[in-house]
């Protein structure tokens, strides 16, 4: 097994970070980070966790106020990492990446000497194992909610595709009459496979 070894400079170590995280979320983090959109980054600790604070500006007029619990460490692995962002996505953002990016290039340079809390404990394998499996629930709660707005999507889609019902008179239907309505049937292909499949049939 290779040993670790962290990226020299570096507070926070980006490979671990982008482990943690949607691939699509960290280049657009990325992006933020190049563009010089990160505006400012505070960094304390607060028991065994780094907080993250700062504005970073988004699509929107004002900057979005942007805060990172993150988990590191000492030397400079991202164990784990929650976020909260005044943006419409509100948690776990591109804006929060991006603000943990910034920290990885400038948080020795902010800190001096202090590279971690005073109170951190270095992770157990049992530790590490429950720190996997939390991993592993929370980026299957991400896919879970991106496919649900997906499906949303679809459904908008579709609603705006039908044909508008006819305004310009109100009649009472015909005892027995039929009115046409959509039908969905939403399944998984292979749910417990490597790479299951959202299908909607309509």
């Amino acid at each position: 097994m290779q040993s670790f070894q962290p990226t020299p400079g570096l507070w926070l170590d980006l490979p671990t970070l982008v482990q943690r995280c949607n691939t699509t979320t960290y280049a657009r983090a990325l992006e933020i980070y190049r563009t010089q959109c990160v505006l400012d980054l505070r960094i304390e600790p607060l028991k065994d966790v780094w907080l993250l604070t700062g504005e970073v500006q988004g699509t929107a007029r004002h900057p979005y106020t942007v805060s990172v619990e993150v988990k590191r460490s000492p030397d400079g692995r991202v164990l784990d990492w929650d976020s909260d962002c005044s943006c419409p996505v509100g948690y776990q953002c591109k804006h929060g990446v991006a603000l943990m990016i910034k920290a990885a290039y400038k948080g020795q340079h902010i800190l001096g000497q202090t590279t971690q809390p005073p109170s951190f404990k270095p992770l157990t394998e049992k530790e590490l194992a429950a720190q996997r499996q939390k991993d592993l629930a929370k980026r299957q709660a991400e896919a879970q909610l991106e496919a649900e707005k997906q499906v949303t999507r679809w459904l908008d889609d579709l609603a705006h595709a039908a044909p508008a019902e006819p305004t310009t008179s109100v009649t009472r239907p015909e005892p027995g009459a039929r009115h046409e309505q959509f039908l969905y049937l939403l399944s998984i292909n292979a749910p417990t496979g490597p790479n299951p499949t959202l299908t909607l049939e309509t």
